[in-house]
């Protein structure tokens, strides 16, 4: 089984939240979490030292899609995230000969951000799901159709898909391509939290696969799947 192709899509490590408020004598945490990949059994969460080397943040790689961060000192800090296999010896591999990683991200933990604000985050393939806020009426969701390039947001144009009390949103056919889509949290009719992260994905259309052969009498046979 091989995971080098699988990537994990971009924008899917995210700030989930957090528990405390920063403050220079109490130790930040947080939340992360990254979007399933298929076929892989375990996922490796990864820090950026200060000589720009990466390392672990647990003694073995996570089979959950999420997890919490402490941090005792208030600045910077990078994360990746990469999916592993476990081989034909049941010993788990992870790194770039195994699979590619996520985007950086990167935490401020001396301003982790209002927390009303929502986190849209890929639970697995053609799910999209994004943290609850308390007090929310509903939450609105947008997608955009990207031409070109959806990480520049200035090229953005959003349109409305949906307008939820649920936190999740099941993807269709008109998810085809690339796409970015983004939530926000709404008390009553006017008041909402700021937008979300915004999430970049691209799901390839199914393609036919057509096998030509002969058949015992050495005449062409056309088949597809």
């Amino acid at each position: 089984m091989q995971l080098k192709n699988k990537t994990i899509a971009l924008g899917a490590l995210v700030l989930l939240g957090k528990f405390n408020i920063a403050q220079a004598s109490t130790p930040v945490q947080f939340i992360l979490s990254w979007g399933q990949v298929a076929n892989a059994t375990h996922y490796s969460l990864e820090e950026q030292q200060l000589d720009g080397s990466w390392k672990s943040v647990t003694p073995s790689p996570l089979t959950e899609l999420s997890r919490a961060i402490s941090k005792q000192t208030l600045g910077k800090y990078h994360y990746r995230v990469g999916a592993c296999i476990r081989d034909a010896s049941n010993v788990v591999q992870c790194g770039e000969d195994v699979g590619h990683y996520s985007s950086v991200l990167t935490v401020d933990t001396s301003n982790l951000g209002d927390p009303n604000t929502v986190a849209l985050f890929q639970s697995k393939p053609g799910t999209i799901e994004w943290t609850p806020v308390a007090s929310t009426q509903h939450y609105k969701l947008e997608r955009a159709v990207c031409a070109s390039n959806c990480a520049i947001e200035s090229e953005i144009t959003w349109q409305p898909i949906s307008t939820q009390v649920g936190v999740s949103y099941t993807m269709g056919t008109q998810d085809t391509g690339p796409r970015a889509y983004r939530v926000q949290a709404c008390s009553n009719g006017t008041t909402c939290s700021q937008w979300s992260n915004t999430l970049l994905i691209d799901v390839a259309s199914k393609k036919r696969v057509i096998f030509i052969h002969t058949d015992l009498l050495g005449s062409p046979v056309t088949e597809s799947n």
